[in-house]
């Protein structure tokens, strides 16, 4: 849509250009280049169209160069300045939105390069502002809270899938925006407390991402701020999605005594006495945590516990989205762990073998790491051929895997099969892999 003469300028898109250090010339090249990843089509923007976005000439693009420009600079549409003609506008862009994230499907036996670019695609199109209630400003209402709902929800989806590593800056900036939001706005006492709440889950979010993603001094930073966020908002449920991530960091820096602590805490909270689903979770880190420590027979009893509560019904609308993920079968999964932790190798394939047969499509990360669990196991053993097979069915996933974690999993298991190199089977996984982390370092 043409503004008429004496429109104002799109401030929002100037500061962000100036932000970046972007000219018009370059950001027209990037719009181009996001238009050919994302709808494998050429791109004619030019530096002229940028001026129009810039003047304000034109207030609301084609959905198409919008979701480029989301793609490029990392900002949503609404964030960027552009005004919406009306619920029909949004409800197009919405629409090139959802299509671009269910073509990723299609790209899975696809070139891996390929697989990559949609995955930046993907991450760039979950931004925050899928809709009008995701812009927070003025007089804030319980729409709006629902909006961050999903937001946070589609970031989680393409999570589970992928891994958290281009989703930090997202969840962070919308972070910012929330605490921008509450400083700002009005808004009366229920959404108030719900303000600070959704701070605290994208707080979470972001250092869940931050972890996942190698960086675990920003994920402790932003789970120091989203624990005040619980507290101020009283929200049991968010202090246990807080102290699962802590549990889980714990484990992994090698403190398994810290992760039994954490765990045990959050079990005698509230959130953990209410819903047996966090409440099994719990049980389970605490397994694990006794597991790494030794304690094999504390450590069976607590994942009895946690599949006493895992059996019990629950209402699915009761489980909060960062623990969709958590069933029998990823609870088989973290067994099998806690079983190649105590040196126990037969069983934890056994049981790896379960979570793998029953594992969803949709957590692609957690399904790549319980492939590297069994390959583990069965290295354990002494079958260096099947470990080195099992582990060749997840190179395919190295490419468009976003976890740092996950892919450092595969490459610490990688330095245990290079003890075997004098087996043909050894040689030729190390050989075949070598390139795909040569590939990860340069990019």
């Amino acid at each position: 849509m043409t503004k008429p003469a004496g429109c104002r300028p799109n401030t929002a898109l100037l500061a962000v250009l100036a932000d970046q250090g972007l000219t018009q010339d370059e950001l027209a090249a990037m719009v181009n280049q996001a238009i050919e990843v994302l709808f494998a089509a050429s791109g004619n923007c030019t530096d002229t169209q940028v001026r129009r976005w810039t003047a304000g000439a034109v207030a609301w693009p084609h959905p198409r160069y919008l979701l480029a420009l989301e793609h490029s600079l990392g900002v949503s549409a609404l964030d960027l300045g552009f005004v919406p003609r009306g619920a029909c506008s949004l409800e197009r862009l919405t629409e090139a939105r959802r299509a671009i994230q269910l073509s990723g499907h299609l790209l899975q036996e696809c070139d891996p390069v390929l697989r990559r670019e949609f995955l930046g695609a993907a991450a760039g199109t979950a931004l925050i502002g899928v809709s009008a209630g995701s812009a927070l400003h003025g007089r804030i209402g319980m729409s709006q809270i629902s909006m961050l709902h999903a937001d946070l929800a589609e970031l989680h989806a393409l999570d589970g899938k992928f891994g958290g590593g281009d989703l930090v800056k997202i969840a962070e900036g919308r972070y910012r925006k929330i605490r921008e939001a509450l400083a700002s706005c009005t808004y009366g006492e229920q959404v108030g407390r719900a303000l600070y709440s959704a701070a605290g889950e994208f707080a979470t979010s972001t250092g869940w991402f931050a972890f996942d993603s190698g960086d675990e001094a920003n994920a402790e930073r932003h789970y120091d701020r989203a624990l005040r966020l619980a507290l101020l908002a009283g929200d049991t449920i968010l202090q246990a999605h807080v102290l699962i991530a802590m549990a889980i960091q714990s484990l992994h820096a090698g403190r398994p005594a810290e992760c039994v602590t954490v765990a045990r805490t959050a079990l005698g909270q509230k959130a953990a006495r209410a819903n047996p689903v966090i409440a099994a979770l719990f049980h389970a880190r605490e397994g694990l945590g006794l597991s790494h420590g030794g304690q094999s027979r504390q450590a069976a009893r607590s994942f009895e516990q946690a599949q006493r509560a895992l059996d019990r019904h629950v209402d699915p609308a009761t489980v909060p989205v960062w623990l969709t993920f958590f069933d029998h079968g990823e609870l088989t999964g973290l067994v099998a762990q806690s079983r190649l932790a105590l040196g126990d190798y037969d069983a934890a394939e056994r049981a790896v073998g379960d979570t793998l047969a029953a594992i969803d499509d949709r957590w692609g990360r957690n399904r790549f790491m319980h492939t590297v669990t069994k390959a583990r196991a069965q290295l354990g053993r002494r079958s260096v051929e099947e470990a080195c097979a099992t582990a060749a069915g997840a190179l395919h996933s190295v490419s468009s895997l976003r976890s740092q974690r996950g892919v450092g999993a595969l490459h610490d298991f990688r330095g245990k099969v290079a003890r075997h190199s004098a087996v043909p089977a050894a040689r030729d996984f190390l050989e075949n892999s070598a390139h795909l982390f040569t590939a990860r370092s340069m990019t």
